[in-house]
């Protein structure tokens, strides 16, 4: 976490960092065969989600490893935004050299995206695509399910029609996150950024 936030093009907030360290997660899976840190996510209203991440930066924040700044949103949500406050401090959570390479190579492919683009990485891993697909077919969500971060098989092809149904599905179900994707969206997103681990590889420095 201090990694991506002292890296980061711009500021990140508690959801930035709960979908790249997925991604991250999910890509070092695929890579060497198991998590960097065996954090456990579930689906949640808005894609991926860790209460483990959240607690540890709330320990980062007490330790005065990280600062936050916390307002109110539209919504009369709360968000908050984390920079590093003790840079002596967090130079002393650093990452591995090749977990630190990849890492930033991932900041270089999608740390420039804004929230919603994030949040569509996110939903575009073989983990949340399955049980998105199987949404559609249950017409509920599937909240609190665990992740298998090792899924790997490429999901069903949907035709126009199947999507446009599922999309309706989704529509008519109770408790619809008003910014969650749709189907469409997914299978958009996961094709524009499904090279993301080849390039990432390519920017590796062999073990």
């Amino acid at each position: 976490m201090v990694f991506f936030i002292r890296n980061s093009p711009r500021p990140l907030g508690r959801t930035d960092l709960v979908k790249l360290i997925h991604l991250f997660e999910y890509e070092h899976t695929q890579m060497v065969g198991h998590q960097y840190s065996g954090v456990q996510f579930v689906r949640e209203r808005f894609g991926p989600y860790s209460s483990a991440v959240v607690r540890e930066l709330d320990g980062l924040v007490r330790c005065s490893v990280l600062a936050v700044q916390c307002y109110t949103v539209g919504d009369g949500g709360r968000a908050h935004e984390y920079r590093v406050a003790d840079p002596m401090l967090a130079s002393t959570y650093g990452l591995p050299e090749w977990e630190a390479a990849f890492a930033g190579a991932l900041i270089r492919d999608v740390g420039q995206l804004h929230l919603r683009q994030l949040k569509g990485v996110a939903y575009s891993t073989p983990p949340m695509r399955r049980l998105v697909n199987r949404e559609a077919v249950l017409r509920c969500r599937l909240h609190r399910r665990r992740l298998d971060m090792s899924t790997t098989k490429s999901p069903k092809k949907f035709t126009k029609e199947q999507i446009a149904e599922a999309k309706r599905r989704l529509d008519t179900a109770p408790d619809r996150g008003s910014d969650e994707l749709h189907a469409a969206e997914l299978l958009r997103t996961y094709k524009e950024y499904e090279d993301l681990r080849r390039r990432a590889s390519a920017w590796l420095p062999r073990k």
